[in-house]
């Protein structure tokens, strides 16, 4: 049943699709359908009950499909109270039986006045047992109005005394029959009613009945306000809006879905069905990322003790002040980019990560532990959960230090990591430890002197770090050379220094950079911030032979302010000259090495001279060296 658009108006119960007593063994669909502006008028004194779609039938083998399906204006002027009260629902689930699948709907109900109607999203009315599986997913559902009855819907927001999520029956309810959705209501104390119709349950009491909305949110409709959030609830038009920041309620928030396998949604975009293929968005329409920054969470801090960050009922963060803490009544906030791949990852990590910072006050002596919770949606490549740890950055995930010697995991739901003892705030995301995300590197420095560079580098912490290429272009190349290696520390949760130093030969500008390398072979670039400069020396210098005494190899360093002519000869103590190295080569100014290489030489001590013309100067000086055998 596909494609229909119905704009009705009854004196009695209506309902403008109507499935019942089927016993279809295959699979019916009903979808692509769009209801609106349907009013009752009657004035009957017996209750009325009219919906969008009702459904109610099925065999024990089948499949019903009810998706991507637009409803709006269901209205009714009955003025019954109480027990004869109206029922309006945009989607009615009866006494059906079989797999019933009601997910990427859109329903907007919020033209209702003056009665003491019930608006209902969704109603799933089932009081007996159902014996396989009922599914509510991926719904966006919006109620208002002056009615008083209850409201039952997935992603919504509801009258006076209206349930967001309502079960009349618990009978064979599982933990995957409702999930991904947003439930935003007036009340944070009337979330949803189970096993009832008509007893209101905060978030947290609804999850721990229902067992289900592992991935889903709730909050009050002061907090989320509609219009920031849809498109046109006017026209049941549920699309997000990115530019807003109560999109990230919705953005990655939700858990992939493979059954039914719900890989596109109401407006065709396609969906993750699978962990590893990221997080989805919650309701009937895929978000792209938000471009405004997620609303922000701020927890006073008046005292040592725990402090928790929840967004939309879910709990996100808690934080554990500790002594010496002390300058109180400062802020700490906190940014869930929920959905979101950290910056600069590798390895494995889970989608999403939170920047908590001191927005107001300073804190002293400041010492703290904080939990990370995690949800199915989050979980990404991380392979064995069991081994999620927390990552911090201190620089907005250049790179990243990996709590290991203060870190846990403790198995949920929900589930959380845990560092302790942290004395600055940063970014914060989760990793593994069978993949860690990178070595933090805290600092890089350089300095010359002359034409030594020397090379400082320092990390916070390292896990399974084989060591550092060091590597250097010139400004005017492309391409990086090799030019050393420095061991790493392995797996060290504290700060390690290292230096390395290396003569240039010439002058020039230079580029240099580290290639961390793990015992697995993968491998990260850190770059220095600023250019190497070696110049031209201020005069003409030859250096003694190094080592010396040597045998049968040294080196001679030399340095011309000047482009020269320049002769390198070796004598030995008759004066007889027994190898020239260069003979009238020229040489642009700059700092040289040129290696002996003796190994045709008796032992004994010999001359090397150094001739340079250049500048309008000669320079020549003659120094001894040994060679040991």
């Amino acid at each position: 049943m596909k494609g229909n658009n119905a704009i009705v108006s009854t004196s009695f119960n209506l309902f403008p699709i109507r499935t019942i007593n089927t016993t279809a063994a295959n699979i019916t669909n009903i979808n692509d359908n769009v209801i609106n502006n349907i009013q009752n008028f009657s004035d009957s004194t017996v209750q009325l009950s009219f919906a969008g779609i009702l459904y109610a039938g099925g065999n024990a083998t089948g499949i019903t499909n009810i998706y991507n399906n637009k409803i709006y204006d269901l209205t009714c002027t009955n003025a019954n109270t109480g027990a004869t009260a109206a029922l309006i629902n945009g989607i009615h689930i009866g006494s059906a039986t079989g797999n019933v699948f009601v997910y990427n709907n859109a329903i907007s109900l919020a033209t209702q006045t003056g009665t003491e109607a019930s608006v209902r999203g969704i109603f799933h009315a089932v009081a007996n047992a159902f014996t396989v599986n009922h599914s509510f997913l991926y719904n966006s559902i919006y109620i208002a109005g002056s009615m008083t009855g209850a409201a039952n819907y997935s992603y919504g927001t509801g009258g006076a005394g209206g349930f967001p999520m309502c079960v009349q029956s618990s009978t064979n309810w599982a933990d995957t029959s409702a999930n991904n959705n947003l439930y935003i209501g007036l009340s944070s104390g009337n979330i949803g009613a189970f096993n009832t119709i008509n007893t209101g349950l905060d978030f947290a009491t609804w999850k721990t009945n229902s067992l289900g909305d592992k991935s889903s949110l709730a909050d009050i409709v002061a907090n989320v306000p509609v219009a920031n959030l849809w498109s046109n609830t006017a026209n049941a038009t549920m699309t997000l809006l990115p530019a807003q920041s109560v999109a990230w309620y919705a953005y990655g928030q939700g858990t992939p879905v493979n059954y039914p396998s719900i890989f596109l949604d109401i407006n065709g975009v396609g969906r993750s069905t699978t962990i590893v293929g990221g997080p989805t968005t919650i309701g009937c329409a895929e978000q792209s990322l938000p471009s405004s920054a997620p609303p922000t969470i701020t927890n006073t801090i008046n005292a040592t003790g725990t402090y928790n960050y929840s967004f939309g009922g879910k709990l996100i963060a808690a934080i554990t002040i500790n002594p010496p803490t002390s300058g109180f009544n400062f802020d700490i906030s906190l940014r869930h980019f929920g959905g979101r791949i950290p910056p600069n990852p590798s390895g494995q990590y889970g989608a999403g990560y939170d920047s908590i910072y001191v927005s107001s006050g300073t804190p002293t002596g400041l010492n703290y532990d904080i939990n990370l919770y995690s949800y199915p949606n989050q979980v990404y490549n991380i392979v064995t959960p069991a081994n999620t740890r927390i990552a911090k950055s201190s620089n907005q995930g250049a790179a990243w230090d990996v709590q290991l010697a203060n870190g846990s995991y403790t198995a949920g739901p929900p589930a959380f990591a845990t560092a302790t003892g942290l004395t600055s705030f940063s970014i914060f995301a989760l990793t593994s430890t069978d993949a860690p995300m990178p070595v933090e590197l805290s600092s890089f420095t350089s300095s010359v002197n002359r034409n030594t560079v020397d090379l400082n580098w320092s990390t916070v912490s390292e896990i399974n770090n084989a060591g550092f290429d060091i590597e250097r272009k010139a400004i005017d190349n492309s391409n990086w050379s090799k030019v050393g290696n420095v061991s790493g520390s392995g797996t060290v949760n504290h700060t390690v220094n290292y230096k390395f130093s290396e003569k240039i030969e010439g002058k020039g500008k230079y580029n240099y950079r580290l290639k961390q390398i793990d015992n697995n072979g993968n491998f990260e670039y850190f770059t220095l911030s600023s250019l190497v400069e070696v110049g031209v020396p201020n005069k003409f210098a030859l250096s003694q032979n190094y080592p010396n005494p040597f045998n049968p190899t040294t080196k001679i360093d030399f340095e011309l302010p000047f482009d020269s002519k320049v002769t390198i000869s070796i004598f030995d103590m008759t004066g007889r000259e027994v190898m020239t190295l260069l003979n009238g080569d020229l040489k642009p100014s700059g700092y040289y090495t040129t290696n002996i290489n003796a190994a045709s030489l008796s032992s004994g001590a010999y001359f090397y001279r150094v001739i340079a013309e250049g500048g309008n100067a000669n320079f020549v000086q003659t120094k001894k060296m040994m060679l040991v055998k």
